[in-house]
């Protein structure tokens, strides 16, 4: 992103980087829905209307992250994942809340940044091979409701 010249270069980088962060998230947000979504669809499939099942995308359009972990670990034994996710969820909201909370003083002290960046790199790189993860199990349920379909 483009920033104002005024602000130095170790600044641009680390609201760079939370802003990877929160965009992952957003994804893994997406992916998680459309996760639950597909697995209420299957599971309606699977009935076959022997038994009513009425949860469906509606329900989960307004959860938060943690409401959608929480609803993601009830459908996956991918207890890596989930608790990368329940990891993820402390690292997003600390990131959403302080990531762009900068005191004046700090915005000219490059050596502030120094540590949060670093951090906020790590979590970056594990928010997005999170997504990525999100993004495989969607795809393996997908496979699984067109099989189911065939039949």
């Amino acid at each position: 992103m483009k920033y104002n010249k005024k602000i130095s270069p170790k600044l641009a980088e680390y609201l760079d980087v939370v802003q990877e962060i929160l965009w992952n998230c957003q994804v893994i947000e997406a992916g998680l829905r459309r996760y639950i979504s597909s697995s209420y669809d299957f599971i309606r499939l699977t009935l076959n209307d022997k038994l009513p099942f009425k949860l469906n995308e509606s329900d989960i359009e307004k959860d938060s992250m943690g409401k959608l972990v929480t609803k993601f670990s009830k459908l996956s034994n991918d207890s890596v994942l989930i608790s990368e996710l329940e990891k993820l969820i402390l690292h997003r909201n600390k990131c959403a809340h302080e990531g762009f909370a900068i005191k004046y003083k700090y915005l000219f002290d490059d050596s502030h940044f120094d540590d949060k960046l670093k951090t906020f790199k790590e979590i970056s790189i594990k928010s997005e091979n999170t997504a990525s993860k999100v993004r495989d199990h969607y795809k393996a349920l997908e496979i699984l409701i067109k099989q189911k379909e065939k039949y």
